[in-house]
Parts: structure tokens; sequence; C-alpha cells
């Protein structure tokens, strides 16, 4: 409800006085409605400050390019294998590590803690080339993989193990 309406229904003038009255239009009216807008938002006294100093961009001069001398690449090392080092496998497959740097192999428990399942995520590659080599390494343990969800499950607490395993195949 406006104040010009509650004004209205209270005074004992009528309706069209009431409308009729408006603030004073004075040259001494405007004149302080105007300070009070200039003391708020922009005040005088304020200074505008400067932007800051466009920097160019540096450029090469060419005596720079003249002086610089120029040097050999390194010697690549060769390929072969020497007598101390394993041959890297290729895999077929590629476990990521977390944004810790730590290895996603989790342990899940479930059923009130009857029932743990160990989780390889962040796999990345052939599925079932991971559990096949897994199986090797983790004799006699069931294992199967979720392909949806990009893992590989392996049936008990296996966690420890699995990691070991993973960071002795270079991941």
């Amino acid at each position: 409800m406006s104040f010009l309406h509650r004004y209205t229904r209270t005074s004992s003038l009528p309706r069209t006085v009431m409308a009729s009255r408006t603030l004073p239009s004075t040259p001494a009216y405007s004149y302080a409605c105007s300070y009070a807008y200039s003391t708020v938002v922009a005040p005088a006294s304020t200074p505008v400050s400067s932007p800051l100093p466009i920097q160019s961009e540096p450029t090469a001069s060419t005596s720079t390019l003249e002086t610089e001398t120029t040097t050999t690449p390194p010697t690549p090392k060769s390929s072969a294998p020497t007598g101390n080092e394993p041959e890297p496998k290729l895999l077929s497959y590629f476990v990521r590590r977390t944004a810790g740097g730590e290895l996603p192999v989790y342990v899940d428990v479930l059923h009130g803690g009857s029932k743990r399942l160990t989780l390889i995520r962040k796999v990345d590659g052939n599925l079932e080339a991971l559990r096949q080599d897994l199986s090797q390494y983790l004799v006699g343990v069931p294992n199967y993989i979720k392909p949806h969800a990009r893992q590989v499950v392996v049936k008990g607490d296996y966690v420890r193990q699995t990691k070991e395993w993973l960071a002795a195949m270079g991941f």
C-alpha cells in the first residue's frame, strides 16, 4: 500500500485535494537533491584514479639474435637394452593415478563388514588384459570387471598386494 493511499484513507481532506499535493519544485529543493546525489554517488573531493600504464610486449632485437651461439642437441640414448635394465613390457591398459598421486585402489566394505571387495579404478585400455595379469599375480582369487565403470573388482581385501603389483608394473 503506497504512502499516498494510506494518507488519504486517514485524512479528512477529500482525495482530489490530497492527490494534487506534491513536493515543491523550487530551485532550492532541486539544488538540495542534486547536491545530495553528488555527495553520495560521486563526491567532488575524490580524485579520479588514472588507469594503469600499458606495458608493451618485449620485442627481440636483431643484435641479440646475431650474437647467439648454436648448440648441438644432445645425442639420444640407444634403444638397445643394457644387461641390468629389464625391457619395458608394452601393455594394452593403463591405470591413471589420483590427483594426490596415489594409485586408485580401494576396499569396498559390504553387508556390515562381512564382504570386502578390492576396486581398481581409473583403468584405461583393455580391462580384460588387466584382469588376466592380476589373476596371474593373485593366484586363486576370483576377480571380475565392470566395463561401464572402467573398474576391475577383486573379491577380498587385497589393496596392499594390488598396489605393490601396480607399482612394480610401473604405474
